[in-house]
């Protein structure tokens, strides 16, 4: 007796999808189910939504009042975790240039005006023929495309677990469906459930294939970013929402133009970013957040005057190939930790100031790596036996050194080296290791050195 196998109905791919190929008349559309997954709710005031069959939905036009020409979905589309992955939603809008009517996520199944909180994510589709860019009610880009009066444009919307990724595909935007360009990505907005949604002021137009896939997308805003690496790109967009970056006192075109050398505070030369200057602008957090993809040879991150703020890297996250690095960190929480001997070996010159009170900086491991060293002025907050215990080790490592006149600059903010500026035989004290650096009493031949420190 053979038995007949069930066949293995296909997965369902799609939170939602919907690609209108019912046919129904205006004022027939509300509670009807889409072609793969999803349930539309509509109002529809004046009869001005309806399905011909030929696969769009036809929006006669609006009653010029927010929330009477509207079209949702359930179930609604979750956040995922972390912003590495997000959840899709695409929308295809043909374009009425002197209308309005927006699409998005709505954090209500009955979607209103744009301006209004609901609207967690939106683009609005504006009377003036540009695309602004909606979140949570508020227009955070205006005008931020063009848009072509008839032309049928795929929005996409790449959801995490707080903010959106908006971007734009079709006519002078990119192939349709295929190459999109970066609109602007949000950061702040969590609200976990949200609806798919069409809110319709006075626009006469189609939408077409709503659709919301399962499978997760790794794509962001920094995917985007032109002038630099996309690791560079991508570590900018992580200090961003690290450090809260809606809250910045100036957060000039941060992950809104493409440019990365338009965003404020960032410099970019030969390719790598090159300087991050953000004192004093109101960053909160940053724990995480690390410099490592940053491959300029010369970097300077001005960070200081943060008062909440928090990273938490260690020296050896530094990139490998430094020569030159500016790190300011001071008047933050941040937790700055590990040797002197974990910098990149081939520092030339090395400013440092942290926060004395939370960073732990030791002297490390012998001997230091970076022998051509030429200027160092380090702000470290050490006591008087870390600051001997350096200076001990620049002695100890004193033919290594390759630059002529080395400098090194003991800040006020350490401690004063420890005994009396003299010649040792041998040295014990802090100021005999200076004093043996400086002046070669011994004529031993290595490079002696200028240094400065708090007598």
């Amino acid at each position: 007796m053979s038995t007949r196998r069930r066949r293995r109905q296909p997965r369902n791919p799609y939170f939602l999808a919907d690609n209108f190929n019912d046919t129904l008349a205006a004022g027939a559309v509300n509670g009807t189910l889409t072609n793969w997954r999803g349930v539309r709710v509509v109002t529809d005031t004046g009869n001005n939504l309806s399905l011909p069959g030929d696969g769009t939905l036809v929006v006669a036009g609006g009653t010029s009042t927010w929330g009477e020409t509207t079209l949702a979905y359930t179930p609604g589309i979750i956040r995922p975790s972390g912003y590495a992955n997000g959840n899709v939603l695409t929308f295809d809008v043909m374009a009425d240039t002197d209308k309005k009517i927006w699409v998005g996520l709505s954090t209500s199944i009955v979607p209103g005006d744009f301006a209004a909180a609901a609207c967690e994510h939106g683009l609005l589709f504006n009377d003036d023929g540009k695309l602004d860019v909606i979140a949570a009610g508020t227009t955070v880009k205006a005008d931020a495309a063009t848009l072509v009066n008839g032309t049928v444009y795929r929005v996409r919307f790449i959801l995490y677990s707080a903010g959106c990724f908006y971007s734009i595909s079709g006519g002078a935007f990119g192939t349709f469906g295929v190459t999109y360009t970066a609109l602007h990505e949000s950061i702040s907005q969590t609200t976990a459930t949200l609806y798919a949604a069409i809110s319709n002021y006075n626009a006469v137009c189609t939408v077409d294939n709503v659709s919301a896939p399962i499978a997760q997308l790794a794509l962001s805003f920094a995917d985007y970013v032109t002038g630099i690496p996309l690791a560079e790109a991508t570590a900018l967009r992580d200090l961003f929402r690290r450090t809260t970056g809606n809250n910045w006192t100036n957060k000039t075109n941060w992950l809104s133009t493409t440019t990365a050398a338009n965003w404020y505070g960032v410099t970019v030369a030969g390719g790598h970013v090159t300087q991050i200057e953000l004192n004093s602008n109101n960053l909160v957090g940053g724990a995480g957040w690390k410099p490592t993809a940053f491959t300029s040879a010369t970097l300077t991150l001005l960070l200081y005057s943060n008062a909440s703020a928090n990273f938490n890297f260690a020296i050896a996250d530094f990139p490998s190939g430094l020569t030159t690095l500016y790190f300011y960190v001071y008047s933050t929480a941040s937790v700055i930790t590990g040797a002197v001997a974990d910098f990149p070996s081939g520092l030339t010159t090395l400013i440092f100031q942290v926060n004395s009170t939370s960073s732990v900086i030791t002297v490390g491991a012998v001997p230091l790596p970076y022998a051509g060293i030429q200027t160092s002025l380090l702000f470290m907050g050490w006591g008087q036996a870390t600051v001997d215990a350096y200076l001990l080790r620049l002695w100890t490592d004193r033919v290594i050194f390759t630059k002529t006149l080395p400098t090194l600059n003991i800040s006020t903010s350490n401690a004063a080296p420890s005994g009396i500026y003299q010649d040792g035989d041998p040295p014990d004290t802090g100021k005999e290791y200076i004093y043996e650096l400086v002046v070669d009493p011994e004529v031993e031949g290595f490079k002696k050195w200028a240094i400065t420190y708090t007598p």
